[in-house]
């Protein structure tokens, strides 16, 4: 996208920071069509894939489907040469109580990419074509059971949402207070829009989002934009603890004055801090 174009601004970078369009879709497009038109079970995966731009909208069902097909595939992939440990290598923590996620799982997907380009022999008892398709047939059995038989009722936000949960907020009686969400969110973990998807479970709440999310163009200092997934304030009681969500949600941001004057210009309420005079 960098290499389109040298006139990059404001809006052009902002718009780029939600970016949904998957490359790995791009790179095996040809493969998983090949194979879901030799089967009459896969046509309607098929139908919905190959009519599919490849980005990751909340309202996509073919995006659904490509998500659960992909995450079958790497589990397949990473079962079958280590069947002990493939929940490591998927993104499973090794103290799940301290650090529920490991870092294992960051290159699976090109690591996935690359082994259907190449095709090993011996990966498999069966073929890799014969995996692909098992694939398919498990992606639509999950979207059939969570949402019905019917494609119209499938989508990438019914299956995919944020939950913005804070640590308080484990707690159900103060979840309604301290967390936000659910949101159907779009992206994933190969999108420019970071929504990092749990192999093992394609159903929770994204690993990984852009906690921040900043355009500048230096020289116009004053026409910074920055959002972030909440708000300034970790109070919950405050107006500002989640007052950038809806602009965060929607890919758009706010300016954040830089110079005396425009800080003068915006400036609501002022909080002076003076310390206590020494009686002594």
């Amino acid at each position: 996208m960098l290499e389109t174009r040298r006139d990059w601004d404001l809006p052009s970078t902002a718009a780029l920071q939600v970016d949904v369009d998957s490359i790995p879709w791009r790179e095996m497009k040809e493969q998983v069509l090949e194979v879901c038109g030799r089967d009459a079970g896969l046509r309607e995966a098929g139908d919905l894939l190959s009519s599919w731009d490849g980005a990751m909208k909340t309202d996509s069902a073919a995006a659904a489907v490509f998500e659960l097909l992909l995450s079958a595939l790497c589990r397949r992939v990473a079962r079958a040469k280590a069947p002990r440990s493939a929940d490591y290598a998927l993104g499973k923590g090794f103290v799940t109580d301290i650090v529920p996620n490991g870092v294992m799982v960051v290159r699976r997907v090109s690591h996935l990419i690359t082994l259907l380009r190449e095709r090993p022999e011996g990966w498999f008892e069966g073929s890799w074509e014969e995996e692909i398709g098992a694939s398919v047939l498990e992606a639509l059995d999950e979207l059939g059971s969570r949402f019905g038989a019917d494609p119209a009722d499938w989508s990438w936000g019914r299956l995919h949402s944020l939950v913005l949960e804070h640590p308080v907020g484990e707690k159900k009686i103060l979840a309604p207070i301290f967390n936000r969400g659910p949101y159907p969110l779009s992206g994933d973990t190969n999108t420019v829009l970071q929504s990092g998807v749990d192999l093992l479970e394609v159903a929770a709440s994204p690993r990984f989002i852009p906690s921040l999310r900043m355009v500048v163009d230096v020289g116009e200092w004053d026409e910074a934009r920055f959002v972030l997934p909440g708000g300034q304030s970790g109070n919950p009681l405050s107006p500002h603890y989640d007052d950038q969500l809806r602009y965060w949600l929607r890919g758009e941001s706010l300016k954040m004055p830089f110079s005396d004057e425009a800080v003068d210009s915006a400036t609501l309420s002022t909080l002076r801090l003076s310390p206590e005079k020494d009686e002594a």
